[in-house]
């Protein structure tokens, strides 16, 4: 169960044949306006910030929880906020504790905003 506020995720992506770490989170027009200069988009249902980082690179975007929602669905990717270590290595046996406990405290750091 994700939460609809922010959450971080991962899941294992074959294309890149690692692990990606998505994060999302709702902001205000302002926070978007901010963090995201270049790419803000004027729409009200597109109140929240998404990050992808893969192999050491990070994609923001502008969102909806509908498409968030759907990405997480169709990802089967996996909160690393609600769930522990074990409970995702049944899922993702190739993820180590290393990796989860690393992608967990840096998702921690980015959602002290």
């Amino acid at each position: 169960m994700t939460n609809t506020d922010k959450d971080a995720l991962i899941f294992y992506d074959p294309k890149y044949e690692d692990f990606i770490l998505f994060l999302y989170i709702k902001l205000t027009k302002d926070q978007l306006k901010k963090t995201l200069p270049i790419s803000y988009i004027e729409n009200l249902n597109m109140e929240y910030l998404t990050a992808a980082f893969i192999n050491g690179s990070d994609y923001l975007a502008q969102d909806n929880y509908s498409n968030i929602s759907k990405s997480i669905n169709n990802n089967n990717m996996i909160s690393i906020i609600t769930n522990n270590y074990d409970f995702i290595s049944e899922i993702y046996p190739n993820l180590d504790e290393k990796t989860y406990n690393n992608y967990l405290s840096f998702s921690n750091d980015q959602f002290k905003i």
